[in-house]
This record gives structure tokens, sequence and C-alpha cells, in this order.
């Protein structure tokens, strides 16, 4: 039959989105009858949640509702609309969001003029304690979408006064991985990354050492604690020297008390002072060994940090040893708790001259036991348990 037949898709993107963040609102309107429509008159009803920002389409704004005149259009041709909304920065949840058009004529099919869009807004952290972009050491971070739809993140640089320096909004396409080589702040930077997502994504970040050229690797952390380990510190061990930062996961001042404890039996020094320092919002303090005051005329010294916080908040921080004779480098995370069971993939000894050792760290209180048990890969020899 010869009839108007109006319909209307609805979409929001990205979903997931941030709160706080730009939302697209893409409204297709198709006539589908064989007849030309007139008068088209698109409205959409904003959720409360979020605040109307554009459209391209010369649309009326009035508390919450978007009205917008189409105009005539021919039978079989389709028009598409695009409203740009902000999120509320404190809002999660579920945006539900609902559209229709209606043309001069009577309609085939009322029930096709009107569409909803449903959007998941939810944010998670990844915090990075230690990113520079110094002469001598450049920092990258990668960031892996592990999930089926687009992730957004915001990065957001802090420098070691709290000071927010730079935030960078990207999208992580599905199954990719974005790097951020050299990071984005400019030379000079030296400080801390928060990662803010929506979706499934997984981040680490790299010392690109220039003198000497190496790299060392470590992961983001997905949560801070109120209590952090470090188990193996050094001064001039055999060349190896550490430096550790530590990163304040909140929004608030966070106070920190740090405490060395020298590996036992071996004659170092058991009274480097306890430290104590407060790290503003989402800032990272770094604690050099070799430089710090503490550390002062003492020589060598092997043993662990124990970061706790003091009061409210939570911290995550990350190790660097630096091998100034071998010119190379590693990191590791520091702990947020401890197990009863570890398990190291892989150790070695004598191996293409590397060798790995392996450190164990009482997080207390009282005395333990340990065992440390090998098992060899195939064709290598056995190794004895160690207690």
């Amino acid at each position: 039959p010869q009839v108007v037949d109006v319909r209307l898709e609805k979409a929001g993107a990205p979903d997931p989105a941030l709160p706080g963040s730009s939302l697209t609102y893409t409204l297709h309107v198709e006539n589908a009858g064989l007849l030309d429509a007139s008068g088209l008159v698109l409205t959409d009803t904003l959720p409360a949640e979020v605040t109307y920002a554009s459209d391209d389409a010369g649309c009326s704004h009035d508390a919450g509702t978007v009205t917008c005149d189409l105009g005539d259009l021919p039978a079989g041709a389709m028009t598409t609309t695009h409203i740009v909304v902000t999120i509320d920065a404190a809002f999660t949840g579920t945006l539900s969001n609902e559209a229709e058009v209606w043309p001069a004529e009577e309609d085939a099919n009322p029930a096709d003029n009107v569409a909803q869009a449903s959007t998941e807004v939810m944010v998670d952290y990844y915090y990075i304690p230690d990113v520079d972009h110094l002469p001598g050491s450049i920092s990258s971070i990668q960031v892996v979408n592990v999930g089926s739809r687009e992730a957004p993140i915001t990065l957001t640089y802090y420098d070691v006064t709290g000071s927010l320096v730079l935030e960078v909004d990207d999208t992580v396409a599905p199954g990719s991985s974005t790097g951020y080589l050299p990071i984005h702040p400019g030379p000079g930077f030296d400080g801390a990354a928060v990662i803010a997502y929506a979706g499934r994504v997984a981040a680490a970040a790299d010392f690109n050492y220039l003198s000497p050229l190496t790299t060392a690797s470590y992961k983001g952390f997905a949560e801070g604690n109120d209590n952090l380990h470090f188990p193996l510190i050094m001064k001039h061990n055999n060349y190896n020297v550490t430096t550790f930062n530590v990163q304040n996961t909140t929004d608030q001042p966070v106070d920190v008390r740090i405490e060395f404890i020298p590996e036992p039996g071996m004659g170092y020094d058991p009274n480097i002072p306890v430290v104590t320092d407060t790290l503003p919002a989402w800032t990272a303090h770094a604690y050099d060994q070799r430089t710090m005051p503490e550390f002062a005329g003492v020589g060598k010294w092997v043993g662990s940090a124990h970061v706790s916080v003091l009061g409210e908040g939570q911290v995550a921080g990350v190790a660097q040893q630096i091998d100034e004779l071998r010119q190379t480098a590693t990191a590791y995370g520091g702990f947020l708790q401890g197990a009863r069971q570890v398990d190291l993939p892989l150790i070695m000894d004598a191996n293409n001259h590397m060798w790995t050792s392996v450190n164990c760290q009482n997080l207390g209180p009282g005395e333990t036991d340990v065992t440390v048990a090998y098992f060899p890969e195939a064709g290598y020899p056995a190794k004895a348990t160690e207690s």
C-alpha cells in the first residue's frame, strides 16, 4: 500500500563509557514506506545524568529535551542525527535514553517510531607508580584491551608535587594494544600516572634507559593496599642498587611510614632510620637508596622495605634494580599482601650466563619457616631443597 512508514534506530557510543566523558547518540531515521514523509519531528528526552553539549541537525534544547525539525524525507531515504552529551562525573550505572520521530502524515507502523539506547557507565583504574621523561630514562605505557568492545581510557599524569600535569583521552580497540612511547608529558617530567578505563583492559609500563641502553618492565596496579612490601632492597650489593616509588592510589593525601629491615645474619646495619612521608592524591614519591639521607654513610646493605599507611588510604609501588657494572636493569611491583605458597615459573643457574635469586619476605607477625623446592626443566639436573 501507498503509506508513510518512518522508522527510528538509536545507539550510544562509546559503550561502555567513562563518568565525566562525552557520549554521542546516533539516531537513524528511515522512511521505509512508498510515500514521502513531511514535517518530521525528532524528539530525544535525555537522561537526567547527562548534560546536553551539541548536535549536528540544528536542534533546539530545553530542560533535557532535544527537538529536531528534520523536514521532509522521501520514500526510501534515510537521515542521521548526532546528539553529543556529557555524562555526570559522579555517575556510574546504566543510562537509559528514549527518542521518537513522527511525520505530519499518519504512520503505518507507529511501533518503530520509538527507539531506546542503554549505555553502561563504569570506571576502574590502573596505577602506574613510576613514569618519567628524563635525559637518561624515558618511560612508556602499554594498554591492552582484552574485551570484546572498545575501551575508552583517560591517562592522567601527576608530578612529584601532586600537580596534575596532563590528561589524555584515547580508545583502545577490542583485542588490540596501544603503546605510548614516549609518555605524553614533555621532557623533564618525573612522576606517576593513573589510567581510568571502562571495559576490560590491562596495563604495563617500561623503563627505557638510554645510558645504559636497557629496558625493565612492570605491570600496573589494579588496586592499592594499606601495606606494601619490597622483598629486595639493596645498596652497592655487587654493584647492584635499588630505588623504589610509592604511589598514593586515592584522591586524598596519605601519610606513610617506611621501615627498612636488613637481611638477617649478614651483619647489615639494622638501624636505618624509619622514613615518614606525605603523598598527595594520586602522586608517587621516589626513595633512592643511593641518595637517601637515611642511608648516608652506609656501604653495602641488603634487606627489605615495608611501607605502611598511617591512618586512612592505600598505596602501590614499584622497585627498580640497577646493575651499575653490567649495565642492566630489572623492575618488580611491590607486594600488597603475602601468601602461604608462591610459585616462580623461571629459576636459572648459569643458564647462558644468567642466574636468578629468590628473596622471601616475612610479613609477620612472628617468625616463619620457609621451604624452597626446585623443579628442573626436562634434561636439567635436580637441585636440593632449601629451608
